[in-house]
C-alpha cells in the first residue's frame, strides 16, 4: 500500500467501519484527484474495511477550494451540482482550525 494517501484511505474506511450505507459523498480539497484510485486502493484493504459494492461513492471538492480549480473540475466536483448534498460547504474541519491553532504549541 504505498500510496500517498492511504492515511485518508484508512481513516475514511475504519470511520464507516460496520456501517450500511446506500450513499456516501466524500469531500475532501483534491477529491477530484483523491477519487481517481479510491476503488483500487479500498481494494488493498482488509474485507471488514472495504465498502460494499452496491455503495453508491460520490465524490466533491469543497466550495472554498473549487474555486481553484478549473471549469471542467468545478462541474464534476462542485457540490452545488451535486444531487443530494444541499448547500453543504464541506469545509467544517478547516472553519475551526482558527480556534484551535493556538493550541498547537502545548500539545506538541
Amino acid at each position: 500500500m504505498s500510496n500517498r494517501f492511504c492515511n485518508i484511505d484508512y481513516v475514511i474506511l475504519l470511520s464507516i467501519k460496520g456501517e450500511a450505507f446506500s450513499h456516501i459523498v466524500l469531500t475532501y480539497d483534491i477529491g477530484c484527484q483523491y477519487s481517481k484510485k479510491f476503488d483500487q486502493q479500498m481494494s488493498k484493504f482488509s474485507p471488514e474495511l472495504q465498502l460494499s459494492k452496491a455503495t453508491i461513492i460520490e465524490f466533491g471538492v469543497p466550495s472554498w477550494h473549487i474555486n481553484a480549480h478549473g471549469p471542467d473540475c468545478q462541474a464534476d466536483f462542485g457540490l452545488g451540482f451535486q444531487d443530494g448534498v444541499g448547500c453543504t460547504c464541506g469545509e467544517e474541519v478547516e472553519s475551526t482550525w482558527a480556534r484551535t491553532n493556538p493550541l498547537g504549541p502545548s500539545i506538541r
